[in-house]
């Protein structure tokens, strides 16, 4: 029982990580393929900024925390 409690909570901060790291994904796609063209047919460049924004932040963070949890 201890052992499925250690593995736990070595589990628990990875997972977080990857789902901060997954939103920021998820958040990047929107502003990139839904919000990309407005009405008229014009790239909206502020989303495409925007969204490439989001996957970068949410991949270093995925990075960082790979590198934080295998630290140990």
């Amino acid at each position: 029982m201890k052992a499925i409690v250690e593995i736990i909570k070595q589990l628990v901060p990875m997972i977080i990580i990857v789902a901060i790291a997954g939103f920021g994904y998820l958040i990047s796609q929107f502003y990139l393929i839904i919000d990309f063209v407005d009405d008229t047919g014009n790239i909206l460049w502020r989303s495409v900024f925007l969204g490439f924004a989001f996957l970068i932040a949410g991949y270093i963070i995925y990075r960082l925390g790979v590198w934080l949890w295998s630290r140990e």
